[in-house]
This record gives C-alpha cells, sequence and structure tokens, in this order.
C-alpha cells in the first residue's frame, strides 16, 4: 500500500519514471496486485496514453475479486480510462449486491450506462434523489475525488513559495488520505521555513489522530483559520483570487502569534469581505462573540503586517 501511495504522489510531483518504478516493484514481487495495476492504467490514462492503458486493462477483464470494494476499485478505474463495457457490467452487479461505494459509485455507473447504450438508465439517474442528493450534499469545491485538482494541489508543493505551501498544507490537510499524509511528509525536500515544516507536522499529527502540539504559537494559527472557515463559504474561500489563505500564510510567515484566537479569525472573516462587498467589524466580532474593539486593534495590526507601505501613509 505505501508502494501504491508513493507512485501517485511522485506521479503528482512529476516524477514520471520514479511513479512507475515504484508500481513496477510492486508488480515485480506481486503480479496480481490489482492496486499497483489499476494505479497504472490510471497514471497512464493521466499522461494521455489511453490505448497503452487499454491494452493493460485487458488483465482485468476477467478478474473477480470477493472483496466488494476491490471490485469497485476495478471498475472506476475501467470507467476513468474508458473501458465502460468492462465497467458497466461490474458496477451493475455491484449495484445488484447493495454496495455504493463512494458518493461517485453513481456518476460512474451513469456514465458507463450513457456509454453502453443505455440511455434510459442514465437519464434515469440523473433525475434519482440520490443524484439530486449528491448536488447538494457534496461540496462545490471538493477535491477529495477530482484528480487534476489533486495533481495540481501536490505539485504546488514543489514549484510554489512558502505562502502557496501554507495554502497547499492546509487542504492536503483536509484531503485526510494516505496520499495527502504522504505528499504533506515530502515538505521538509521542498521547503526549508521552519514555519511551514511547523504547520505542516502539527497537520501531520492531526490527521493521524494525534493530539500533540508540536508549537504553541502555529496551533494557535491553525485554530484561527478553522474558526475563520466556518463564516467564509466554501466557494469564497477557493475563489481564483486565493487571498482568503494567502493572506493567512503570509501573516504566520510574518510570525503573527495569533493570541487572541477568535479576535484573529474575526480580523481574517473582515478583511476578507472588505476588499468585496464590504462588512461591519461589529458584524464579524458578533460572529465570533468578542468585542468590537478587540478585533478593531487585530485588524489594525494585520493591516500594518500586511500592507505596510499604505500602513505609514
Amino acid at each position: 500500500m505505501a508502494y501504491n501511495n508513493l507512485a501517485i504522489v511522485e506521479f503528482y510531483l512529476g516524477e514520471n519514471d520514479r511513479a512507475f518504478a515504484s508500481l513496477e516493484q510492486v508488480l515485480d514481487g506481486n503480479p496480481g496486485n490489482l492496486h499497483a495495476l489499476c494505479n497504472t492504467l490510471v497514471l497512464l490514462h493521466e499522461m494521455g496514453q489511453d490505448e497503452e492503458a487499454h491494452r493493460l486493462s485487458q488483465k482485468l477483464e476477467h478478474v473477480r475479486s470477493l472483496n466488494l470494494e476491490t471490485r469497485y476499485k476495478v471498475a472506476s478505474t475501467l470507467a476513468i480510462i474508458g473501458r465502460h463495457d468492462l465497467a458497466y457490467e461490474e458496477l451493475k452487479l455491484l449495484e445488484r449486491r447493495g454496495y455504493r461505494g463512494d458518493p461517485l459509485f453513481g456518476h460512474w455507473l451513469s456514465i458507463s450506462a450513457f456509454k453502453t447504450g443505455h440511455v434510459e438508465e442514465a437519464a434515469a439517474f440523473l433525475q434519482s434523489e440520490e443524484a439530486q442528493g449528491m448536488r447538494e450534499e457534496q461540496e462545490a469545491y471538493d477535491i477529495r475525488h477530482n484528480l487534476q485538482f489533486r495533481s495540481a494541489l501536490i505539485q504546488a508543493l514543489k514549484t510554489e513559495d512558502d505562502v502557496s505551501r501554507i495554502f497547499t498544507a492546509l487542504l492536503l490537510g483536509k484531503l485526510n488520505d494516505e496520499e495527502a499524509k504522504l505528499a504533506l511528509s515530502m515538505m521538509p525536500e521542498v521547503t526549508d521555513h521552519p514555519d511551514v515544516l511547523l504547520l505542516t507536522e502539527q497537520i501531520l499529527h492531526e490527521m493521524n489522530g494525534e493530539k500533540m502540539i508540536v508549537d504553541a504559537r502555529i496551533h494557535r494559527a491553525l485554530l484561527t483559520i478553522r474558526l475563520a472557515e466556518r463564516y467564509v463559504s466554501d466557494e469564497e474561500r477557493m475563489s481564483l483570487e486565493g487571498d482568503f489563505y494567502e493572506r493567512f500564510a503570509r501573516l504566520v510567515l510574518s510570525g503573527e502569534t495569533f493570541d487572541a484566537i477568535e479576535a484573529s479569525a474575526a480580523a481574517l472573516i473582515y478583511l476578507f469581505h472588505d476588499v468585496r462587498e464590504g462588512t461591519l467589524i461589529e458584524d464579524c466580532a458578533a460572529l465570533v462573540d468578542v468585542s468590537f474593539d478587540e478585533v478593531a486593534a487585530v485588524i489594525r495590526s494585520y493591516q500594518r503586517l500586511l500592507n505596510p507601505a499604505r500602513a505609514k501613509c
């Protein structure tokens, strides 16, 4: 499992040769490892080598695992690379057995149904309560199942600056899976900034369910951003401007102490909205139940840190 996860992260970091070498190492020792074979097919597809992916997928044509989760892994992989004939057959079998997998189960089933000529079945799913529920419940910027976004996210660790790495670390923490943990564990390879490394280490401890506090200031910073996140929608936080997390990252790197967590969160909320439609300081203070004066003082402090030239005027 570790080598399989490593291969995906290496691929996202742009180390294609290393990624395929890791998968080959698994398959050399265990030629029947379905996860390694599925990962190989997905990476080939991501590289645009669909013909080779289809050729290798022939090895899966007669595979019938007793484990339903493994069967779903195989079926969804076949759907991803465009082998909808096999995917539809397997997904229908899983459906008859009551297995629904992850939130994308219905998506892959309906796509494969449509691609294999079962148009009415695909249309029926899109109009079903399940599909409606997925549209209503799934976060607009859910990155858990988005391969392209996940790839870009992990690549950012290697190619971007420390402000972006903090932003990336926060988002990888939300993924909270082995792939994300492995990517974060590689942070020391791409930066030596102590604040970024401490924040990453703190996030990793939390992802592992550990209550260890590696640095009190960084711990307060994380509590601050998570409180602020409650009052800014996903769409706004993940907007193209990206300044919600950028502003927080710049404060972390500036040495901000975040001593007053609630007031700090209210200040971040105010500064985010202030450059858009605007908001009142007292409204932001009321969200987290702190005084106007306390939030106003933190806002002034943040403005001096973030905009020193403007603050001197």
